[in-house]
Order: structure tokens, then C-alpha cells, then sequence
């Protein structure tokens, strides 16, 4: 999510009616609820005062005014250190899943784990869990160490398949590896650092906007049909230029989950079921769902 979109993310709460966000509630589950073979004890990490919401992030010059600070992200260490040991540690049962089982089981897992070691609403500007994007000099929560933004949570099941290697990187476009084998082969290009050039493939909204398969648009002030609710599948990411967040699935319901926004937020940063969810995203502007896996 970038620049011109963080006034809405700061004050989006405030400008939904409260019966909106009840409706929501109804139709939404705590995270640690959602189905996962992945069980995360944060009594079991020995260094777990390491991570915390409030931890803040080296700083760095700026690269565009050397009279400001820029402040770099460290998710990767939470990657190596929680997530990763916990994945290998049922490596056979994800190599016996579809692609879109484990890129499923990595995105619930992300959200909760963000949830459980840092908080409910871990929002990071600039936060992508590989570290790709540019240090940051503005924006919410940009001088912190650890947190994702809305592109970073939407496609970070896609970015620890590849990184793991339970996915072949190329294969999953919505991860960098299979980003930047995209544009390698494309053309499409990859301008989404702060001077406007290449973002080590970090993906960002616009990109997120334009890669895949769209299977689904709805227009501003429009609710989902039946005939297209159907359509949607775990692995799909939801949204537009601006904010996205990604569809889990959880005994037999889908679910909306985000980092920021305007959906989750209002829930206690729930899951939520995915018409409501898409419902409510509308009210606000189109929605696109796109899906990079095989249908």
C-alpha cells in the first residue's frame, strides 16, 4: 500500500457505520480459529522478547533527502526463526499438498503468527516479510522493526512457499521469485521502489492489480453474486490499486484476511467470511479478485 492511500487506511474505521461492522462480526472468526496444521506456542520460543510491536528499526539516511531517516524492516528474522522451523517441521505433509493447500496453510499461518508474537492489527508500512522494500522515511508505523503492509500479508504464503522451497518460486507469480521470472520474460516491469525503479520484485498493490487472472470485479457500491462467490478459491488475493488482502479457507468457508484496511480492522481483526468481506471492501471503491494458482 503506498502513498496516496495511507490517509484511508489511517482514518478508514471511523467513516463505516457501526451496524456495518456488526454485520461483519456475525459473519467473521478469531484467527486462531481458522483450520492449520501449524500450531504456533510462543512458550516454546526462547527469544521471544526479541520480537515485539514496539521494536524500532534501524535507520538508515534517506535515499532521497539526506536530511531524513529511512528505517528498514527485519521480518526475515521472524521468518528464519518462527516460521520457517515450524514449517520444516511438517515438510511431508505440505509435500504431499496442491499448491494452493500449502500456499492456504502459509497464509493462515503468517496472519496468526504476526498476531500472536506482535498483535492483532500488525500493520508495518513499507513491511514485506522478505525485507525486499525500500527503508522507509514516512508512513504508519514506518520507523518499526517488525509488521507487514497489505501486499506483504496478502502474498506472503506465496513468498515462504518459494523461500522454503515447497513450491518452485518461478511457478507462484505471486511471490518475487516468480515475479521477477515474469518480468525477465514479459517485459512487465518491476518500478515500485521510492525513485520509481526496480523494488528487488517486491510486489506492491499496483502490480498485485495487473498480475494473474482476474475471476471476479465488482463495482463500487455493488455486492458479489451467488453465481461468482462460487468462483473464488483459496490463494486468491482480493482488491485494488491501493490495498489487497488474500482468501484463506477454513472447514469449507472462505475467509477475507488483510493488514490494514478496511474489512478486518472493524472485526477485532477477525477473519472474515469472504462475501461480507468483499461486500464491505466494496462500499469503498471496485474489487478485483485475482488468482495466479491453477484453477
Amino acid at each position: 500500500m503506498k502513498k496516496p492511500f495511507i490517509i484511508l487506511l489511517l482514518f478508514s474505521v471511523i467513516f463505516w457505520s457501526c451496524a456495518s461492522t456488526a454485520d461483519l462480526y456475525e459473519y467473521s472468526i478469531p484467527a486462531d480459529e481458522l483450520s492449520s496444521i501449524l500450531k504456533l506456542d510462543v512458550k516454546n520460543i526462547k527469544n521471544i522478547s526479541d520480537f515485539s510491536i514496539t521494536t524500532l528499526a534501524d535507520s538508515l539516511p534517506s535515499m532521497h533527502n539526506r536530511m531524513l531517516m529511512s528505517y528498514r524492516t527485519d521480518n526475515k528474522k521472524i521468518l528464519d526463526e518462527i516460521i520457517k522451523p515450524a514449517v520444516l517441521e511438517k515438510k511431508d505433509e505440505f509435500l504431499k499438498m496442491t499448491s494452493r493447500q500449502i500456499v492456504n496453510q502459509l497464509s493462515i499461518f503468517a496472519f496468526t503468527t504476526y498476531q500472536q508474537i506482535l498483535a492483532k492489527g500488525f500493520y508495518r508500512w513499507g513491511g514485506d516479510i522478505l525485507d525486499l522494500d525500500d527503508p522507509q522515511y514516512e508512513g504508519v508505523r514506518h520507523k518499526y522493526k517488525y509488521g507487514l503492509d497489505c501486499s506483504g500479508l496478502s502474498v506472503a504464503g506465496y513468498e515462504i512457499a518459494a523461500y522454503l522451497g515447497l513450491i518452485k518460486g518461478e511457478d507462484l507469480l505471486f511471490s518475487s521469485p516468480g515475479f521477477k521470472h515474469y518480468c525477465e520474460t514479459t517485459g512487465f516491469k518491476d518500478g515500485g521502489a521510492l525513485n520509481g525503479g526496480s523494488n528487488n520484485y517486491r510486489l506492491d498493490t499496483k502490480e498485485l492489480d495487473q498480475l494473474g487472472k482476474e475471476i471476479v470485479r465488482i463495482k463500487r457500491n455493488s455486492t458479489i453474486a451467488e453465481e461468482d462467490v462460487i468462483k473464488l478459491r483459496a490463494g486468491d488475493i482480493v482488491g485494488r490499486n491501493g490495498h489487497f488482502g488474500v482468501i484463506v479457507e477454513s472447514n469449507g468457508k472462505l475467509y477475507y484476511l488483510e493488514s490494514g484496511g478496511w474489512v478486518v480492522p472493524q472485526t477485532d481483526d477477525r477473519a472474515v467470511e469472504i462475501k461480507q468481506a468483499i461486500n464491505k471492501f466494496a462500499q469503498n471503491g471496485y474489487v478485483s479478485v485475482r488468482r495466479c494458482l491453477p484453477d
